[in-house]
Order: C-alpha cells, then structure tokens, then sequence
C-alpha cells in the first residue's frame, strides 16, 4: 500500500488469499493475520504493517529499499526498559 503505485487496498484480501494458495509452503507456521501480514511483508508484499528495528541502519535501509521515489522516514523511538514487558508461552 506505501508504494502508491495502485491502491491495493481495495483488491488487499484477494491478493493475500491469492498468495497463500499459490505458496501455502511459506505459511505453514501462521496462526494469525499478523503471521501470514508478516510472512507476506518479509517477501515483498506491501502490507500495512510498520517496520522496526533496533539497528538504526537496517531502519535505513528498509525505508529506502524500493523502487519509489518518494519520501521514506526513519523515526527512533525510545521506550524505558521499565515499561517493557516480557510475556512467554
């Protein structure tokens, strides 16, 4: 959807249904929407999902890895280890 280069949103459920059908070997492990949005954006597809990271370089990088030609930003966010809560199954 970022790209601007159609808006994908209004066709987004067929694609992502469509890929899925096509590559069900990539999704095996996907038990949510965010799993397979996830699995989808790490192989191209544009998605609405944010990309972070705790390498300012890789965030440099993903928001300038494309094609297009316009703006890309970089924001750096910093949360206190004290607010930062670990959960494990």
């Amino acid at each position: 959807y970022r790209t601007g280069k159609e808006n994908i949103l209004s066709h987004e459920s067929e694609y992502i249904r469509e890929i899925i059908s096509s590559y069900p070997q990539y999704f095996t492990n996907c038990k949510s929407a965010l799993d397979y949005l996830s699995v989808l954006q790490h192989n191209g597809f544009p998605t609405r999902l944010l990309d972070f990271s705790e390498n300012p370089l890789i965030a440099l990088y993903m928001a300038c890895s494309n094609d297009s030609t316009q703006h890309a930003d970089v924001i750096r966010i910093t949360i206190p280890i004290t607010n930062i809560v670990w959960e494990f199954d």
